[in-house]
């Protein structure tokens, strides 16, 4: 069991689904960082509406808020899928906003310029996968990209390939 000194040196992790989906994609990823020593306090699923405008940068900064003043952490970590990358990525799009985060990866999602904030200032990672039929293989120039093999659409965001990914880059 972690102790709460080691909980406090990691930062907390906002998992955003894609269009259609809910939290409950980030369910075994969830569980896999909980064994692998991330304490509960440290892991959200952001459970947003997808469809009609939910993609409110506002909605998302203060949910990022409320994860830093109930954690005490400055930075969190964000993991976006398909839209949820769009949206995780265009967060950062803020010079204030991208100060929160300390991480950000992109899964399954758009194909991207740069990594994510309007100076390319947060450490970036791609991860996507030829067997993904709606977004295909991806990479973003000075990021960190990884071409998982024979990873559908959903599972490039949940696979155990994605973990220990995810774990290494945070």
């Amino acid at each position: 069991t972690p102790t709460d000194t080691h909980c406090k040196t990691l930062h907390p992790i906002i998992f955003i689904h894609g269009f259609l989906a809910s939290g409950d994609t980030w369910a075994n990823q969830v569980m896999r960082f909980q064994s692998n020593g991330y304490c509960d306090n440290l892991l959200y699923a952001y459970d947003w509406n997808s469809v009609g405008g939910g993609s409110d940068q506002a909605l998302l900064d203060a949910f990022i808020d409320t994860v830093l003043a109930r954690t005490g952490a400055t930075q969190v970590d964000i993991v976006g899928h398909s839209a949820g990358g769009g949206y995780g990525y265009g967060y950062c799009d803020d010079t204030t906003r991208a100060k929160k985060v300390a991480h950000y990866v992109h899964i399954g999602s758009s194909a991207q310029t740069s990594p994510a904030g309007l100076n390319d200032e947060v450490p970036t990672m791609n991860i996507s996968s030829a067997d993904d039929a709606v977004a295909g293989v991806t990479s973003i120039t000075g990021a960190a990209n990884v071409e998982l093999i024979g990873k559908d659409h959903y599972q490039v965001a949940t696979s155990e390939e994605t973990f220990t990914e995810l774990y290494k880059f945070f």
